[in-house]
Formats: structure tokens, C-alpha cells, sequence
């Protein structure tokens, strides 16, 4: 048994096992059954698709920079091209949004 060396065997997986493998993960399963998706040929052509890159995580909708908390550490909420000082024009926009927040409010 010291000299042997062990063979690795390697699934094999057929066609649709890996059609059914694509249904999920490319998120298919959220708009058709499997039935649809075979017979629609998004199957074939998600078989032929595979290119081998690499596969990116997909992030939740607040991982995302437009649903990041805007003010961090002091950030100032009027600042909105992030210079670090209020300009004269976002002070005015700042301004009329708090009037128009007001009358809003007191409607």
C-alpha cells in the first residue's frame, strides 16, 4: 500500500444536471419553472455561455455605494460634492429643502 498511488476520479456531470445546476445560479428560478427554461433555449444558450471566468459574488442592495450611509465621521449633509465646506449654491438647495420639508410637514 506505501508504493500505490490512489486515482482521483472526477464526476462527470451530464447535460441536465448542469442545466438544472445554471437554472439556480444564474437566478432563472425567480421568473420561470425548469420546464420553461428548457424549453424556452435559455438552456442552450446558458450552456454555450460558459466562458470560465471568474464568477463574482453577488452583494445584497445595501453593500452597494449608492445605499452606503452618506454621513460618516462629521460628514457634513449639505456638502454635496464631498469638498469638505458648504458652497453658496448647496446652502440655497440645502435651505429650500427645509422650507419645502416645513410646509410639508405642516400641511
Amino acid at each position: 500500500m506505501a508504493g500505490q498511488s490512489k486515482e482521483v476520479k472526477v464526476k462527470e456531470i451530464d447535460t441536465e444536471e448542469q442545466m438544472r445546476i445554471n437554472f439556480y445560479d444564474k437566478g432563472r428560478d425567480d421568473t420561470m419553472s425548469f420546464a420553461q427554461y428548457v424549453k424556452s433555449g435559455m438552456a442552450k444558450r446558458d450552456m454555450s455561455n460558459s466562458k470560465g471566468g471568474a464568477k463574482m459574488p453577488k452583494k445584497h442592495i445595501m453593500e452597494l455605494p449608492t445605499n452606503r450611509p452618506r454621513l460618516k465621521g462629521g460628514a457634513m449633509i449639505a456638502d454635496i460634492n464631498n469638498n469638505g465646506k458648504i458652497e453658496g449654491w448647496e446652502q440655497a438647495r440645502s435651505d429650500a429643502i427645509q422650507r419645502n420639508q416645513k410646509k410639508s410637514a405642516s400641511s
